[in-house]
């Protein structure tokens, strides 16, 4: 009986020797066989262009043919001291050259 279970033995490890030699020579294990990945195109959104719209303040307009006259710096003085008030600190003053002067940034309080 014991010579019946170690032939069966050794014929179980006879297969699986055979199965790990063939499994090792196969196409599982060498770099031959294995198929070349083919490059993944990745499609990138178009991209969309947004024109800014600046907004305007309605209650002032664009008039050029006012007694105002552009700021020569960008931004205008305007916090409390000996010449104040300045004339160039009033709300009307600051709307129509925020509109008409290019460059102009506003007033410093």
């Amino acid at each position: 009986m014991s010579k019946i279970l170690y032939g069966a033995i050794g014929v179980i490890l006879v297969i699986i020797t055979a199965l790990f030699v063939f499994i090792r020579g196969n196409a599982f294990i060498t770099p031959e066989s294995t198929p070349d990945p083919t490059p993944t195109v990745v499609t990138l959104p178009t991209p969309i262009v947004i024109e800014k719209i600046s907004e305007t303040n309605p209650s002032v307009s664009q008039n050029p043919n006012t007694s105002f006259a552009c700021p020569s710096v960008d931004w205008i003085n305007c916090m409390p001291g000996p010449n104040s008030p300045d004339k160039r600190c009033d709300k009307k003053y600051l709307d129509w050259a925020g509109i008409n002067c290019p460059g102009f940034m506003g007033a410093a309080y």
